[in-house]
C-alpha cells in the first residue's frame, strides 16, 4: 500500500478573497521525492472548503491505488479536523489522519508555506520570482492542480 504524507499551507486571507493560494508538499516514506502542488483562487473566501478540495486535487494527482493519506494541515484546530477530513472523504481520498500542525515544528510545513509565498510573489508580479516559477514549472517540479 503506497502511503502518502501531505502538507498544507495557504496564503491570501489578508487579501480579503481577492486571491487565495493553497499550497500542497505530497511526500512518501522516505520523504526525498517532494511533489508540489498549488491552486490558486480569487474573489472568494471559502478558505476551508477550497483547502480541502486543493488538498484532495493534490493527492489524487499523486495518488495510486491502494493507498492511503496522512495529511498535516498549518494552523488546522482539533474541532476542524473532521470536517476536514469529512471532506477529503467525500471527494475520494482515503484518508488515514488529518492532523492540525504549527508551521514552527514541521520542515514539510515551512516548506509548503515558503511555496505557498513564493507563487504569490511571482503572481504579484516580482520578475525575478516569475522567472524562477517558469523554469520550476517547466521542470514539472511544482504543479497547478
Amino acid at each position: 500500500m503506497q502511503k502518502l504524507y501531505c502538507y498544507v499551507d495557504e496564503t491570501g486571507q489578508d487579501t480579503k478573497g481577492k486571491l487565495f493560494l493553497v499550497s500542497v508538499i505530497i511526500t512518501e516514506p522516505q520523504r526525498d521525492a517532494n511533489n508540489i502542488f498549488y491552486s490558486k483562487y480569487h474573489n472568494t473566501r471559502a478558505y476551508v472548503d477550497l483547502t480541502i478540495l486543493t488538498t484532495a486535487k493534490s493527492l489524487l494527482n499523486k495518488a495510486q491505488e491502494p493507498y492511503e493519506a496522512t495529511i498535516f494541515v498549518d494552523g488546522l484546530k482539533r474541532k476542524e479536523r473532521h470536517r476536514f477530513a469529512a471532506g477529503l472523504r467525500k471527494l475520494k481520498v482515503k484518508v488515514r489522519k488529518v492532523r492540525g500542525i504549527r508551521e514552527q515544528s514541521d520542515e514539510f510545513i515551512r516548506l509548503a508555506d515558503a511555496i505557498a509565498g513564493f507563487i504569490r510573489d511571482s503572481l504579484d508580479g516580482n520578475q525575478a520570482i516569475k522567472l524562477l516559477y517558469k523554469r520550476a514549472e517547466q521542470n514539472k517540479i511544482i504543479r497547478e492542480v
